[in-house]
């Protein structure tokens, strides 16, 4: 072979592994905010949880108008799933702050989106 053609080669070679690392790092990407979005999803569940908690009276396992005292068993009998684990960060009386923790690593830290829910709205809050 020539030495034109060897760079030619040389040249094909180093485009190919510039398109891989591209593509690797697009499919990464795309796989840590479908992560993101399926945690937001579940909070979402939650948080309809939350507010019905808060709306049902204390006899029936409520809490008669009040976050006070809510748990996360309160309102799912799963605190993990397969993508994220979740926990109460804080519970007055007029809203409760609900966290999902991803299970997978961005950069160097985990994927970390809160919520908090009042009687009428959700307020989203993506840490990483």
């Amino acid at each position: 072979m020539g030495q034109q053609q060897l760079i030619i080669v040389l040249v094909g070679v180093i485009v190919v592994g510039i398109a891989i690392m591209v593509a690797l790092s697009m499919f990464s990407g795309a796989s840590i905010e479908a992560t993101r979005n399926a945690i937001i999803s579940d909070l979402g569940t939650y948080a309809q949880r939350a507010r019905s908690y808060y709306w049902r009276p204390r006899t029936l396992g409520g809490g008669d108008r009040s976050f006070s005292n809510i748990t996360l068993s309160a309102i799912t009998s799963v605190a993990e799933n397969e993508l994220a684990r979740f926990y109460i960060e804080a519970a007055t009386q007029d809203c409760v702050i609900i966290v999902g923790v991803g299970k997978r690593i961005s950069g160097n830290d985990s994927i970390r989106v809160s919520m908090t829910v009042n009687e009428k709205t959700n307020t989203l809050k993506i840490i990483n």
